[in-house]
């Protein structure tokens, strides 16, 4: 008798939850913000200020230029940009057993001289894609406004012994712009207000166009232009400076129909202890030889003044 009681509780506890069981219970606290009933948007990615400047193939094909049992170079697609310059796709395959450097050498654009500064090393029968980069604004202040003609010297040669004989050696013309050689047309050297011609006869070209005084070094200027068949060495030599012999050890080599610039330069401590504070007068033996025979083309004494010059 005594269980009754229990048994009463425990019924009335089973119908007050099955009459509550339909009510939400309410929450413990008020939210304190407002519940999101969409899904946030993302922020939108902001344009570019300035489209880049398009980058366009060139009409050069793909061109092997070098191809035997030991390896092959290969020449892709060029492309051009404005601001970038130029750049060619070289593809070198190295089929022997050795580490093997393939770079250019004696690199000429439109007739002008210029170093790209490009080599390749190829492990022993690998093959690597690299580009070889043309500086477009360097070339714009020697007039070239078009790569229209690329030459140079492959030569690729054992990284492990510089004395073996190169497995190439040799002279290619490439055209990145899809022109021929008889339809590219080389830039005329624009004249500089004060230079100094010192040669023009004989088919060679000598014009100092300024001088500067930077660097510890007081440099001249000057365009050489070789219009004759044959590999020319320009050197000056028996070189006084008000009248006091100082050396500067100027040579360059300048291909057969090729043309560049370089710098005379002297050290500014060498003229001081000469005594000298202001260049007035340079004489030079300027002497121009053949550098397949060694046979004198020009050798004549010339004198430069710099109070007829302009500076920079």
């Amino acid at each position: 008798m005594k269980k009754m009681p229990a048994l009463a509780l425990i019924a009335m506890m089973l119908l007050t939850f099955v009459a509550c069981g339909g009510e939400e219970p309410a929450p413990a606290t008020e939210p304190t913000a407002p519940i999101l009933t969409e899904a946030p948007t993302q922020a939108p990615t902001e344009a570019p200020t300035e489209e880049p400047d398009p980058i366009t193939a060139t009409d050069m094909a793909e061109t092997v230029l070098f191809d035997d049992e030991n390896c092959s170079f290969t020449v892709s697609l060029a492309s051009e940009n404005a601001h970038l310059g130029m750049t060619l796709d070289a593809l070198c395959v190295n089929k022997t057993d050795k580490t093997l450097m393939f770079t250019w050498n004696t690199v000429s654009v439109c007739g002008y001289l210029y170093d790209p500064l490009w080599s390749q090393e190829v492990a022993p029968g690998e093959s690597v894609t690299s580009v070889v980069y043309i500086d477009t604004f360097q070339l714009e202040q020697l007039g070239i406004t078009s790569i229209d003609e690329i030459e140079f010297t492959l030569y690729i040669f054992d990284s492990g012994d510089f004395m073996a004989q190169p497995y190439a050696n040799d002279v290619f013309t490439i055209y990145p712009t899809g022109l021929d050689e008889a339809s590219v047309v080389y830039p005329e050297r624009i004249s500089v207000d004060g230079e100094q011609v010192i040669t023009g006869d004989n088919n060679v070209d000598f014009i100092i166009e300024g001088f500067e005084e930077s660097g510890g070094t007081y440099a001249l200027r000057c365009y050489l232009g070789n219009r004759t068949d044959a590999n020319l060495v320009y050197a000056w030599e028996d070189v006084t400076v008000n009248g006091s012999a100082i050396d500067p050890m100027f040579a360059l080599e300048v291909p057969a129909g090729k043309q560049t610039y370089g710098e005379v330069s002297f050290f500014l401590r060498e003229l001081k202890a000469q005594g000298i504070s202001d260049v007035e007068e340079i004489t030079f033996r300027l002497n121009v030889t053949d550098s397949a025979t060694g046979e004198a083309v020009l050798d004549q004494v010339f004198t430069f003044r710099a109070e007829d010059s302009l500076v920079g």
